[in-house]
């Protein structure tokens, strides 16, 4: 399941890392020579580059228009953390310049469309939570995709500077770190749906297609 290019994944990885400004050598090895104990260290300062606590914290916002317009400009601001900032880039092009998986990128430029449409169009209350109510699942769905993939792209990242040979216990060990440290107020059902997408051979068919790791 995990044999897929990690080489390739972690090199384009390095090459977001000089953009971030994210020092290649992240280790502290004369504190600890533990490889779990190095990967977890790694890999919080990872996931504090792309605001992963940011996107955690989402999840408790209950109002379904709240949690669409956070959702959406917590992507804006990832994109412009990692690119740097441009007026001039609507979002679905900021969107595109992430190279997703192209099923993760459509999704997420319609769930702008729809921010943008509540947004502008002068929909009234009544018409707004009916249309959320209708829509609100496929938004969650992509934001357990869009979690999966930032969590899952760092472990890479951390795993090729460690020259870790067998990857596959220590995605292993780390998923239950992930769990244990970042997903403890989601509900059951969901943690499931996030675990069914981290171990998915779809996910990582999707992510071998991509054409960027950041």
């Amino acid at each position: 399941m995990f044999g897929f290019k990690l080489d390739r994944c972690c090199s384009l990885w390095c090459e977001t890392e000089k953009l971030l400004g994210i020092p290649s050598k992240i280790f502290n090895s004369s504190v600890n020579n533990n490889p779990m104990d190095q990967i977890r260290e790694g890999l919080k300062l990872k996931l504090n580059q792309v605001f992963f606590r940011e996107w955690i914290e989402l999840y408790k916002v209950e109002d379904k228009f709240r949690f669409l317009v956070r959702f959406i400009a917590n992507l804006s601001n990832l994109h412009d953390r990692v690119y740097g900032k441009d007026k001039k880039k609507d979002m679905p092009t900021k969107i595109k310049e992430f190279k997703f998986a192209k099923s993760l990128e459509k999704k997420l430029i319609a769930i702008n469309r729809l921010r943008n449409d509540i947004s502008h169009k002068g929909m009234n209350e009544k018409d707004i939570n009916l249309l959320l109510e209708h829509t609100f699942s496929k938004i969650k769905e992509s934001y357990f995709w869009l979690l999966v993939h930032l969590a899952k792209t760092q472990i890479y990242s951390v795993l090729k500077q460690l020259d870790i040979g067998d990857a596959q216990e220590y995605v292993r060990e780390t998923k239950d770190y992930l769990v244990m440290t970042y997903f403890k107020e989601f509900s059951n059902s969901d943690l499931e749906r996030i675990l069914m997408i981290f171990d998915s051979e779809t996910y990582n068919g999707q992510i071998r297609k991509s054409d960027r790791i950041f």
